[in-house]
């Protein structure tokens, strides 16, 4: 298992119209139902982020390659103030994440 941090900035007039995207995206990901994947975004006003954990390289790729992955994007730049970055990260820890 390994973990994506990923965060960005959204322009503030694009916040409403980014969660409507989020949710279109998670929607599409119930359908299909990929295995081995786990995403969790967060947001602070304008900010955005993103905890993705991936079984394993396959499942990453499957994710990428999912019809609902590549429309949210797409649809993506013209929402942003400053493009995401990317970091991999390690949980240590977690005390009673609700899901």
């Amino acid at each position: 298992m390994y973990e994506v941090l990923i965060n960005y900035i959204v322009k503030e007039d694009c916040c409403d119209d980014h969660i409507l995207a989020i949710r279109k995206l998670f929607d599409g990901l119930r359908k299909i139902q990929i295995e081995g994947v786990r995403i969790t975004v967060f947001r602070l006003e304008h900010v955005f982020l993103h905890i993705v954990q991936y079984k394993s390289k396959e499942t990453e790729a499957e994710l990428y390659a999912s019809h609902s992955y590549q429309e949210f994007i797409d649809a993506l730049e013209w929402r942003l103030q400053e493009p995401p970055i990317i970091n991999h990260i390690t949980e240590i820890e977690t005390y009673n994440y609700c899901t």
